[in-house]
């Protein structure tokens, strides 16, 4: 939910913008090093919204050839991504690392043609937090296993 948030906040910026006579009135006082950020701002709120919809024009689906997964310069961190293996017909999900390698959890190593991250967890909207549903001896529990910081 928060890039479509923030693909509606460049809109209505962007709409703003075009109520100004493009932003002239706005620019008029402004020093030119002032103005080249503003429109660098601009130039890149542009291409996030071109990703997003490129992104959601396939289900949300990235062939690796346009792009592959962000992912941390950490030792020992492998991300989860949801994933299409060549020739395979049902999705399914395998660990990333940033050495460009995808591979499960036995450490078997498959040929990728398009990713997606994970969805979020469902929570239901009587709830703030996973941990919420849980008895408190389960979180407590549980907590001592989260490595998140």
């Amino acid at each position: 939910m928060q890039e479509l948030e923030k693909a509606i906040e460049i809109l209505d910026k962007l709409s703003f913008f075009g109520g100004q006579r493009a932003g002239r009135e706005l620019w008029n006082d402004k020093p030119r090093e002032v103005q080249d950020e503003d429109i660098a701002s601009f130039n890149r709120d542009i291409e996030y919204l071109r990703n997003f919809i490129r992104e959601h024009m396939n289900d949300g689906w990235i062939p690796v050839e346009e792009r592959l997964p962000e992912v941390p310069e950490m030792e020992n961190v492998y991300p989860e991504f949801n994933v299409m293996i060549e020739g395979a017909k049902t999705p399914t999900t395998l660990n990333y690392s940033n050495e460009g390698i995808w591979f499960d959890d036995y450490r078997n190593v498959y040929n990728v043609i398009a990713w997606q991250p994970l969805p979020e967890p469902y929570i239901p909207r009587n709830q703030n937090k996973p941990e919420d549903h849980y008895p408190e001896w389960r979180a407590k529990f549980l907590n001592k296993f989260d490595r998140r910081e």
